[in-house]
């Protein structure tokens, strides 16, 4: 009962917000292999700002066309990210003309890709790509209806329908109060 009283006082008194938690990116278990691959993930945190960020590297073996596209998959998990809670949320999601995506303004992933030093677009040539520095902010939950959980998705890249990449990202959602003013 006292539970329940604090958390109706914090609703009162304070206002809901997000913090999103980016615990990993990287390259998919077992598929280092394939043309493009994501590693060298690096989160900080600025304790000055509160501010969250995080760094990551893309070697790509050979040229990726414009003709790209991803399947996308989403499992929900509880809090504690119990593989035993998880339940997937989408499956096999396609997506086609990632080109012309990538390179779209104020979209959830803009930030992503304006962080990349030397800028990611097609054809995407061989060679090594950082990201450096992106900021994680809770801006794209604005784009997105998900919850209070630990989120993991899985991203397969494939160019001209041949597999070329395989990104999985584990994304917690938390919520927290602030005092009003």
């Amino acid at each position: 009962m006292v539970e329940i009283l604090r958390a109706q006082i914090l609703l009162v008194e304070g206002e809901q917000k997000k913090k999103v938690v980016l615990r990993s990116l990287g390259q998919c278990k077992g598929q280092q292999s394939l043309p493009m691959v994501w590693y060298d993930f690096a989160p900080k945190h600025d304790e000055k700002t509160g501010d969250s960020m995080a760094s990551i590297k893309v070697r790509t073996k050979a040229l990726v066309s414009e003709d790209l596209s991803i399947m996308f998959n989403f499992w929900k998990c509880d809090a504690s990210g119990n593989p035993d809670s998880c339940e997937q949320i989408m499956k096999d999601y396609y997506v086609s003309d990632i080109c012309t995506y990538m390179v779209a303004k104020d979209q959830m992933w803009t930030s992503f890709m304006d962080s990349f030093t030397t800028p990611l677009v097609c054809p995407i040539k061989p060679g090594v790509y950082d990201a450096k520095d992106m900021k994680v902010t809770p801006d794209f939950l604005n784009y997105l209806p998900v919850g209070d959980a630990l989120w993991k998705v899985q991203m397969d890249g494939y160019d001209r329908g041949k597999k070329i990449t395989c990104v999985s990202v584990v994304i917690q959602i938390v919520p927290f109060y602030v005092k009003r003013s």
